[in-house]
């Protein structure tokens, strides 16, 4: 089932709940889980409580933090105490692990929750919201939230990142919280399958099937009006975006008028296309030609379509009653609860209180906290009737009666599952041992050019020979094509050749094409062959002309061009000549050694050309560059792109800025004449009232520079205040971090030491003391000292007080208190 469909989509079909596959179906590993050792160092002393009660019950000996820590590390690594905790486990909790074994170690939170949902499992019990989760409060205040707390409290699931949806309030500075979970490698492996469990079903007082007009869309219909979206954007060229990336109106009010089926739904559709990866841009991925169209690439994976919709959904900012990105999915799931047509509002109301209401991803940030609050049901409706009627997820289906006016009177609105949902269950049965027969072709090429399309018979190889085609009616169970001289040429451009299109119409049509049709469409492509390719020739080089004149008497199909070239006339050479295919990547036969380049093997005419320009030849094989034609510009950007095409290594970085220094790219070095003026304490002796005149322009936190006029003036008030400079400077790795760190300075020159170090993208060495919370609204105090290097990115402010922002030499993020820093060195 899997095979088409891109590795990364179904990854994000799969763990977003669409398609998962069968309820009980093994999935293949994403990735390795972390370990619940690395995150207990993350939780504070009570949280560790909960842990070391869940995988160590009864041990009272452990006391502190570092003691339980020690302890749950032993358990988790003895399977005789995971045997004990995995007895211990809810079935609700043993069916919730099982699941992310299945995906490999990590899932989308909001997957579990719909499982624990569809198979009519209930939260455990509240919690207490004054217990903490990785420093902030645990929270289950939204209903899908208490599936979940508990076994991030206890350590059972294990968060992607500490900013995380599964727990309370998160504040301004907060990267975007996540809701993905893992859980320990070693807890899974261990875990046994759990007991079977059925999908319940939403009873419902359903609608009498026979009095419901029939399906009028399909899973094919979205397939061939997105393939017409891909169409329409060859046609044009490209797809032009707005400055905030959002696709421009204009264009998509110009590709409507072209496909008046496709107004209202192309925005939709060309964000599809994006999220696909259907179609290519080699120069740029934001704007201009998209040159690649793979219809085929989609083969008959309606699911993949439906993955890509729900992240689409979460970035493209539609215009819907709720923005929340969990609708999608868990309307996905909630119609499959569905036991047969009902009333929409009764229906949505039933599944509003058994599944939907679980669902948000809404959350708090900063001091003004306001209520989360869940999608309306109003939020659902307009999904309903809106993407997902048009993806054939669903049907909406309006009955009325006609009133003595003439005028149709609403009497209700009946909501039944798609054929889109119908076709996802097949394939899921499918998946699960169910063989699906062999169909027959799915196209008819009729005499007339016209092409008879069997939407339900569709397969990969049918879509691709759609390329070559234009719609002209598309009803619930067929499609009429057209094969125009205009549709083949934009299939031949765009890669299909004549030869497969005519064997996908011979292999793919019950009624092969007529030997009139294959005629012509032969006479097509030969009329393009003739149009767009030229008679080429070969043109050769020789080391002289009496070297040139020899090969002319014994290859009388050259002709001579100039003192030392022939033209071939198209002819072949023999296959001792060496030559060359402009057509094709050059090839990289350039290296630089110091001032030279080095051509190893035969140059090429267009290598000899480029090294003439700038360079002298002066051994075999070695080109010397003449700084005074560098420096002239005989260099020019094109040319320097066909040489970094042809050469092995990079182009020597001090030479791209010498270059770009003579165009004027670059200004020109400074050079100044200077005393300097160092110690360890220098910045304070810059305070000094006699001093401070003469060091006005610091280097850094220990150096300063003087003006050269100045020196003896500062030489005499040095002696005044009996202090003899010497004349050794400490730089680079001999200069002690040690001795270079400051102690006691004011959080104003903090600053400003910080910002020139981010500016100079500097490295501080840092002696401070972390911030800690007195509860979740306390007050902050002094925490642990820590000495570390750390590189700063940004300085930011919490109301009045300073922070700065940056990370570890080992990439991980810091926020420091300004105030809290005891000592710093720039490095």
């Amino acid at each position: 089932m899997n095979e088409g469909i891109p590795s990364e989509l179904l990854e994000a079909l799969r763990s977003m709940g669409v398609d998962y596959g069968a309820p009980d179906g093994p999935r293949a590993p994403t990735a390795l889980p972390p370990k619940l050792d690395s995150w207990l160092e993350r939780m504070d002393a009570t949280h560790v409580g909960y842990v070391l009660k869940r995988f160590v019950s009864g041990d009272k000996a452990a006391t502190s933090k570092a003691a339980r820590i020690g302890a749950i590390t032993r358990a988790i690594s003895s399977k005789a105490q995971l045997d004990k905790v995995i007895a211990g486990l809810s079935p609700l909790e043993h069916r919730l692990l099982w699941q992310v074994k299945q995906a490999g170690g990590m899932l989308d939170g909001w997957q579990l929750v719909a499982v624990a949902l569809m198979l009519n499992m209930d939260p455990p019990e509240r919690l207490s919201t004054s217990t903490q989760i990785y420093g902030r409060p645990l929270s289950d205040e939204l209903p899908g939230r208490g599936y979940l707390v508990g076994m991030l409290r206890d350590g059972l699931l294990l968060p992607a990142s500490t900013s995380t949806l599964w727990s309370g309030r998160s504040y301004y500075y907060d990267s975007d919280p996540t809701s993905v979970v893992w859980a320990d490698k070693r807890l899974l492996e261990a875990l046994p399958d759990p007991p079977k469990r059925e999908w319940v079903k939403v009873q419902l007082n359903t609608v009498d099937v026979q009095h419901i007009p029939a399906s009028t869309r399909t899973q094919f219909h979205v397939l061939l009006e997105l393939t017409e979206t891909f169409k329409l954007v060859l046609e044009e060229g490209q797809m032009i975006f707005n400055k905030d990336g959002s696709l421009n109106k204009a264009y998509i009010k110009r590709l409507a008028k072209k496909r008046p089926a496709l107004e209202g739904t192309l925005t939709l559709y060309l964000g599809l296309t994006l999220y696909l990866g259907l179609m290519n841009d080699a120069d740029r991925p934001d704007l201009n030609v998209w040159s690649s169209f793979r219809a085929s690439a989609l083969t008959d994976r309606y699911e993949a379509v439906l993955a890509a919709y729900i992240g689409f959904y979460g970035q493209s900012g539609h215009t819907y009653a709720t923005r929340d990105p969990q609708a999608p999915l868990a309307l996905t799931q909630a119609l499959r609860l569905l036991s047969g047509p009902a009333s929409l509002d009764a229906a949505l109301d039933a599944l509003n209180r058994r599944f939907l209401r679980y669902f948000s991803t809404s959350t708090s940030h900063g001091w003004n906290q306001k209520p989360s609050s869940l999608p309306s049901t109003d939020a659902y409706k307009a999904l309903l009737e809106g993407d997902f009627a048009l993806l054939a997820l669903a049907d909406v289906v309006t009955l009325g009666a006609k009133t003595g006016a003439g005028k149709t009177e609403v009497s209700q609105k009946i909501l039944r599952l798609g054929a889109g949902m119908q076709w996802l269950e097949r394939e899921t049965r499918r998946d699960a041992g169910v063989v699906k027969t062999l169909v027959k072709p799915p196209l008819v090429v009729q005499p007339n050019f016209e092409v008879m399309v069997f939407l339900e018979l569709l397969n990969a190889e049918a879509l691709t020979a759609l390329e070559a085609m234009d719609l002209v009616r598309l009803d619930a169970q067929t499609a009429t094509y057209s094969l125009t001289r205009g549709s083949v040429y934009r299939a031949l451009e765009s890669g299909l050749t004549l030869e497969n299109l005519l064997a996908l119409l011979q292999t793919q049509s019950s009624l092969p094409p007529s030997g009139a049709i294959v005629s012509t469409l032969k006479d097509w492509g030969g009329r393009r062959d003739r149009i767009t390719v030229t008679g080429g020739v070969t043109l050769l080089e020789f080391s002289s002309r009496a070297d040139r004149d020899a090969r002319l008497e014994t290859h009388r199909v050259l002709t001579a061009v100039g003192e030392t070239y022939a033209l071939t006339g198209g002819k072949t050479i023999p296959k001792d000549w060496v030559s060359y295919r402009y057509d094709a990547a050059p090839e990289r036969s350039l290296r630089f050694s110091g001032n030279d380049l080095l051509l190893e093997g035969p140059g090429d005419w267009l290598v000899q050309d480029l090294l003439s320009s700038f360079a002298t030849k002066t051994a075999l094989g070695r080109y010397t560059l003449e700084m005074d034609a560098l420096r002239a510009g005989k260099l020019t950007p094109e040319r320097k792109v066909a040489l970094e095409g042809r050469l092995k290594g990079p182009f020597p970085r001090a030479l791209n800025t010498l270059i770009d220094v003579w165009n004027g790219k670059q200004k020109p070095p400074a050079l100044v004449p200077t005393t300097l003026f160092q110690h360890p304490q220098a910045m304070f002796l810059a305070e000094h009232p006699r001093l401070k005149p003469f060091l006005s322009q610091p280097l850094n936190a220990t150096t300063y520079a003087l003006d050269t006029a100045k020196v003896k003036d500062f030489q005499k008030v040095l002696a005044e205040l009996h202090i003899s400079p010497g004349t050794a400077l400490e730089t680079g790795p001999a200069q002690s971090v040690q001795s270079t760190l400051l102690e006691n300075i004011p959080t104003r020159k903090l600053r400003e030491l910080i910002e020139d170090a981010i500016g100079a993208g500097r490295t501080l060495e840092l002696k401070y003391h972390e911030e800690k919370y007195a509860g979740g609204w306390g007050p902050k105090t002094q925490g642990k000292l820590r000495r570390e290097k750390i590189i700063p990115s940004s300085v930011v402010y919490e109301a009045s007080t300073p922070y700065f922002v940056g990370k570890t030499e080992d990439g991980d993020s810091r926020r420091v208190r300004i105030g809290y820093i005891q000592g710093i060195a720039v490095i």
